[in-house]
């Protein structure tokens, strides 16, 4: 299997990098030898394709829908590899040594290959500053840019934003981003799609006039009004294949008909695709190239028989005139000094033409961010608007131990980290799918992986570090949090700096998972679920299995939120009471003098504990002393010796007194049982209750009362350059499919 080369992107089908100079170049054979490709089992795209270009020639690729037009010409490009077959540029084989021919290759894909929010001249600087040496002058790479936009007639467009332009021109400044490096085999999907018929037939003007100075120009399209302009054409039949190759005009006597248009149906319907390959590989035609092609191999396989003079042959060609020796590590051509590329290893490549695409790319992308005003203006805002509805719906006390609530104020702290994740997710989720032809072209010609990615995460820093700035600041100013010293609110903003970055950070994994910029919310759906269910705020961390587990550790929402909770102070007094270390069936077989020591226990619950809402609990009762107990009247009076005595009558007396004395007594200790019963039902309810309130919140959000915010913060790092490297294997991958 072909595959690209370079640890850090440099794209490469061999182990040679070497550039071959321009002048060496100066003429281009491309020859392609039995091209098949196949996806799955059965689904044949090319088959057995032979072809042969010439420099100079103008080439359009035509066919029925779904035969395999674009496959053809990625294959031809080296865009996408064939799976057998190969493609020899003049004699060499292009998939092997690509690096050498990346600079001679012009590609421009059916979609534009610019990014709508740069000028004109910007477009074209950027890219000039990305293909051309490094070493060349500014005022010459400008003179160079300022030649393409006079040959494309686009000098007096070029302070136009490229989204302001028309098709046609939009289309001319994506040729013109491949002409910056003159390249002699100029690839173009469906450059004139979607023109009118004006534009159409100018741009195969344009087509025409780069063929008339020595390109070899292929283009795919699936109009025939202005293919006259062409020198050949390829017509395919379904399942990518060969229905005839060769001149318009003998085209028009091949299939006998007197327009191209009636070919489309004679080649749809008349005959199977088979049968119109067989009658193009019995034909005279197809013969006499094939014969020229075997010959020029056989010169190939036999250096004593090449001439490298041009002949009147259509099939002659110079062979290449750079050798092994030859020193081509520069050139004095009006492009500068062509130095020699290898394939980045290691932290090596990486500083030297890493580092120079990193700093490209970077301003490139500021550039982007500045003058693509309604997404700037709506990043800058979504945040302060965000942090607003704090203002708005969170009451200012809801961690107030008295007016508080603690499932709002777990509920905000959740949120806080949640609606950074989200925010940054939704600014980045098509960074990256939004410019997928622009990262594939320019990989073709050098892009590395790293600096690429590394351009986005830069900017990413800028952007995490305003919003959540912004987010702290609302929420310092909307709630009054437990602990509210410098240290804490730092700390606090940097968890909330981490979870907006990470947030950025997966936009830009989705953005690159997505095949689409329409799937990119649909997809962020399956990331964002997992942030909410498996975080521990909604689903208690104890409920979930060993899966639910794993993935919880994977969730950015989980590490910000218990992080924002131990540094709100929301339970730090529960968490520092060693009481509730203890198991809770342990804790319900206490006596209230078992808790008497207790912080958040016990009687002493309200005085010594500090919990959102919990004194709305609390009764007077707690801190009023038990009823006093009636004093007992003691013992009846004694009676007298005799009650014959004059003693006798004050003795009924007194004990007419003290009968009464038991009556006041009864009431008395009537009363008191019922305050006793009262004080201790109200004492004991009001404590019940204030444990209860931290028993449940205990039971679903214990772990997150005193976590290591460090540790936490580290494994937020840690998720970053996860994603890093994920993102880094994605856009790797892409260049092998």
């Amino acid at each position: 299997m072909f595959f690209y080369a370079g640890s850090f992107g440099a794209m490469s089908f061999g182990v040679e990098d070497r550039l071959i100079s321009p002048q060496a170049l100066e003429m281009i054979r491309l020859d392609a030898l039995h091209l098949t490709r196949q996806v799955g089992r059965k689904q044949v795209l090319l088959n057995d394709v032979s072809l042969t270009f010439l420099p100079g020639e103008f080439v359009a690729i035509v066919g029925v829908s779904g035969a395999g037009k674009t496959t053809l010409l990625d294959a031809l490009s080296g865009f996408r590899p064939a799976n057998r077959g190969q493609v020899l540029v003049n004699g060499e084989d292009l998939y092997r040594n690509f690096n050498r021919y990346r600079t001679q290759l012009g590609y421009v894909p059916q979609d534009d290959i610019i990014h709508p929010e740069l000028t004109v001249y910007q477009a074209f600087d950027y890219s000039a500053q990305l293909r051309l040496p490094p070493n060349l002058p500014k005022q010459e790479r400008h003179r160079q840019v300022q030649a393409v936009l006079a040959d494309l007639e686009l000098t007096h467009r070029q302070d136009v934003l490229v989204k302001n332009l028309s098709g046609g021109q939009r289309k001319r400044v994506s040729i013109g981003v491949e002409l910056l490096t003159r390249p002699r085999l100029f690839f173009l999907d469906e450059a004139t799609s979607g023109l009118d018929p004006g534009t159409e037939h100018q741009m195969m003007l344009l087509l025409r006039r780069l063929a008339n100075d020595g390109r070899t120009v292929l283009l795919n399209t699936h109009t025939t009004k202005n293919i006259a302009l062409c020198d050949r054409v390829v017509f395919l039949a379904k399942g990518g294949r060969v229905a005839f190759y060769g001149s318009p005009q003998e085209a028009l006597t091949y299939f006998e008909v007197e327009d191209f248009d009636a070919i489309y149906l004679k080649v749809g319907e008349e005959m199977s695709p088979q049968d119109w390959q067989q009658q193009y590989l019995q034909s005279s035609i197809y013969q006499q190239d094939e014969g020229d092609r075997l010959s020029y191999l056989a010169q190939l396989s036999n250096p004593q028989l090449s001439n490298p003079q041009l002949s009147t042959s259509r099939f002659s060609t110079p062979q290449r005139v750079v050798t092994e020796s030859e020193d081509t590590g520069s050139e004095d051509t009006a492009l500068g000094t062509i130095q020699p590329t290898h394939a980045a290893h290691g932290l090596e490549a990486f500083s030297g033409l890493g580092w120079r695409q990193l700093w490209i790319l970077s301003r490139r992308n500021l550039t982007l961010l500045v003058q693509d005003r309604v997404s700037l203006l709506l990043m800058l805002l979504v945040a302060p608007m965000l942090g607003l509805l704090d203002v708005v719906m969170v009451r200012r006390n809801i961690f107030d131990i008295s007016q508080g609530d603690s499932a709002q104020s777990f509920t905000l702290m959740f949120l806080a980290g949640l609606i950074a994740v989200l925010v940054g997710i939704l600014a980045t989720i098509r960074e990256i799918v939004k410019e997928a032809e622009i990262y594939r072209r320019e990989r073709m010609i050098g892009l590395q992986v790293w600096p690429y990615l590394l351009s986005k995460v830069w900017i990413c820093t800028i952007i995490a570090t305003y919003q959540s700035a912004i987010f702290w600041t609302t929420k310092i100013y909307a709630v009054d949090l437990p602990n509210n010293d410098f240290q804490t609110q730092l700390a606090m903003y940097f968890t909330l700096f981490l979870s907006t970055l990470s947030g950025l950070i997966m936009g830009l994994l989705i953005s690159a998972l997505s095949p689409s910029q329409n799937a990119a919310p649909l997809l962020t759906i399956l990331f964002l679920v997992p942030q909410i269910t498996f975080a521990g705020a909604v689903f208690p961390l104890n409920d979930l299995g060993v899966a639910g587990q794993w993935i919880s550790r994977m969730t950015v929402t989980r590490w910000s939120y218990e992080a924002m909770v131990t540094l709100s102070g929301l339970g730090r007094n529960v968490a520092q009471d060693a009481c509730w270390k203890s198991s809770e069936a342990v804790r319900k077989g206490w006596s209230e003098s078992d808790k008497k020591d207790c912080q958040c226990l016990g009687p002493h619950i309200f005085e010594r504990c500090y919990f959102p809402g919990l004194k709305k609990e609390y009764s007077p009762t707690v801190d009023q002393p038990q009823p006093t107990k009636p004093k007992d009247v003691g013992d009846p009076p004694l009676a007298p010796e005799s009650f014959l005595s004059a003693d006798a009558e004050g003795f009924q007396d007194e004990l007419d007194a003290y009968g009464q004395q038991i009556k006041d007594y009864r009431k008395a200790m009537d009363r008191w049982q019922d305050d006793l019963s009262r004080w201790k039902e109200k004492r004991g309810t009001a404590i019940a209750s204030g444990e209860a309130l931290i028993t449940r919140v205990y039971r679903t959000q214990g772990k997150a009362f005193a976590v290591n915010v460090p540790r936490h913060w580290g494994m937020l790092a840690a998720l970053q350059m996860v994603m890093l490297a994920l993102l880094f294997v994605v856009q790797k991958r892409k260049d092998v499919l």
